[in-house]
């Protein structure tokens, strides 16, 4: 049986250092989860994925939907 979970993730700025902006979330699920790597590109590694949640905060913005309780 799938759970949901809270997660967190720090997106640090590039060429200095700090973060740049956080995005968290509450009650959530992981729907899509990919990795595309290329050996040869500079940008070698892409990780992307799509997060379903109740509750998510992005930087200063908040997002809490109505879900139904179990």
């Amino acid at each position: 049986k799938y759970k949901p979970t809270s997660g967190e993730i720090t997106f640090n700025k590039s060429h200095e250092e700090g973060t740049l902006i956080t995005l968290n979330w509450e009650n959530g699920y992981v729907i899509q989860h990919e990795v595309d790597f290329d050996a040869v590109d500079e940008n070698s590694m892409l990780i992307s994925f799509t997060v379903s949640a109740e509750k998510i905060n992005y930087g200063n913005s908040a997002y809490e939907g109505l879900w139904p309780s179990a």
